[in-house]
């Protein structure tokens, strides 16, 4: 979520209906199912705590 500038609100199953929301409405996605979607969020961000490219912890 920080990646995206976005601030998490409520559960887990809230956070990610949020994220995917916001996907949906980046042009880069239009057509993309969840899986290409899920796909591309492990191989281009670090989800191990690094923002993308920068080493910087989130």
């Amino acid at each position: 979520m920080r990646f995206f500038n976005l601030k998490p609100e409520g559960g887990i199953v809230s956070i990610n209906r949020q994220l995917l929301s916001f996907l949906r409405t980046l042009p880069e996605f239009d057509g993309y199912e969840t899986q290409p979607m899920m796909i591309f969020l492990y191989d281009e961000i670090n989800l191990h705590g690094a923002e993308y490219g920068t080493g910087k912890r989130l």
